[in-house]
């Protein structure tokens, strides 16, 4: 899953300005720090991968989020995120067979669901993603999905080189 990944994204009830291009970014750092804004705080990170997600409108507005996902136990990673939505839930990432993560948010205030992702990887170069998002009491709001293709140098054929270090982290 690491490497650049670039898609379109499609949402149901649909947004104003239709179809949107998406891009994830995900790589691994052995350290660092950065300065949460959102959180106010300095938050140190050993062993993490980090991922930087990005939404583009038709009118060329982005929307930006990042989160760093850490082990925790076998096949199951912790998720921290900056994405004022999730602020007050656990989030959860596990491996579910071969091909597929789910990243669960639970509301900490109701252990309902607020947002299940499900990320099926198709072969090395294709994955979809659905996301689910609910309100605390378990009332839907919104599913989104993402078609993504795996960013590859067009000479070479290789994985696009991504460092998290250049992340802004």
């Amino acid at each position: 899953m690491e490497g650049r990944w670039n898609g379109e994204l499609t949402s149901i009830p649909p947004h104003e300005e239709g179809t949107q291009v998406c891009s994830s970014e995900l790589a691994y750092r052995e350290e660092g720090s950065f300065m949460s804004f959102v959180l106010k705080s300095l938050i140190v990170l050993l062993g993490a991968w980090h991922l930087r997600q990005m939404r583009t409108s038709i009118s060329g507005l982005t929307t930006t989020q990042y989160c760093w996902i850490k082990p925790a136990a076998d096949g199951i990673l912790k998720v921290e995120t900056d994405d004022p939505s999730l602020r007050g839930s656990d989030i959860t990432m596990q491996e579910v067979g071969l091909n597929i993560l789910i990243i669960t948010a639970t509301s900490k205030r109701t252990g309902r669901p607020v947002m299940v992702e499900t990320i099926t990887s198709i072969d090395n170069a294709r994955r979809l993603r659905t996301v689910q998002r609910f309100d605390e009491t378990g009332g839907f709001r919104s599913v989104y999905i993402m078609n993504e293709k795996r960013v590859v140098d067009a000479v070479s054929g290789a994985m696009e080189r991504f460092d998290a270090a250049t992340m802004g982290f």
